[in-house]
């Protein structure tokens, strides 16, 4: 069932504070689910960690949102394949009555492994160019209040 010869099925549940992890063997039906802190730190401890243990080829799934572009592309960086589903239209996770970051980070791994087209993945742009886009965005938004401020004496 597991596609891309992956051992190792990572679902990340991301919060503000914290990261719920589902870890689902490619052999297994059953995974491992653990909490980090959402820090560059306890996020690079875990993948050494899973690299360390040399698993093997390992996909890690999480959804689109204010950490996944940096976390992404941190991830990459340690040889894993990552899927950043986009979060609009994972009705399956977002619509479950029985919702928790658990189960969502389960669900995530889940989806990797079964059908990976399932989380409908999407590439965030380079660094670079993020940076230049919010430059553009936060340069729009002083112009607007600006604007409003001078009508409004």
């Amino acid at each position: 069932m597991s596609n891309n010869n992956t051992n190792l099925f990572i679902g990340m549940d991301v919060s503000e504070k914290n990261i719920n992890i589902y870890a689902l063997a490619a052999d297994k039906d059953e995974g491992a689910e653990f909490k980090i802190s959402n820090n560059a730190e306890s996020i690079t401890l875990f993948l050494k960690e899973a690299k360390k243990r040399n698993l093997g080829k390992i996909t890690v799934a999480m959804e689109t949102g204010t950490h996944s572009p940096w976390m992404s592309e941190m991830i990459e960086k340690y040889g894993y394949k990552v899927l950043v589903g986009h979060a609009r239209k994972l009705r399956m996770i977002w619509k479950d009555d029985s919702k928790s970051d658990e189960r969502d980070a389960e669900m995530l791994a889940r989806m990797a492994k079964f059908d990976p087209k399932l989380l409908h993945p999407v590439k965030h742009n380079q660094r670079q160019v993020r940076t230049e886009l919010a430059i553009l965005k936060a340069r729009d938004s002083l112009v607007k209040t600006s604007t409003l401020l001078i009508k409004a004496c």
